[in-house]
């Protein structure tokens, strides 16, 4: 399994594990600064963008500084291709 496949498999768990409510707030936190730096948080559906939203304003999370944003996880059309 490549390096990219690897993170997106993790991400995947992070989320389901977010959406279960199984994750510690430090967790969630960590989670969204990650989907704020890759942009994800903003692609995905809007309750993610929302809760990005509300981190920032509260302070839990920070909008990405020069040289801060991470690489995507998978791009739109690896996204399109591994849901079929």
């Amino acid at each position: 399994m490549n390096d990219i496949s690897a993170r997106s498999l993790d991400l995947a768990e992070q989320i389901s594990r977010y959406e279960a409510g199984e994750l510690t707030d430090l967790e969630i936190f960590e989670l969204f600064q990650y989907m704020i730096n890759t942009g994800l948080a903003w692609r995905l559906q809007g309750s993610y963008g929302r809760m990005a939203e509300y981190l920032i304003a509260r302070g839990h999370c920070h909008d990405p500084q020069p040289g801060e944003a991470e690489e995507e996880v998978m791009s739109e059309d690896d996204m399109y291709v591994q849901t079929f």
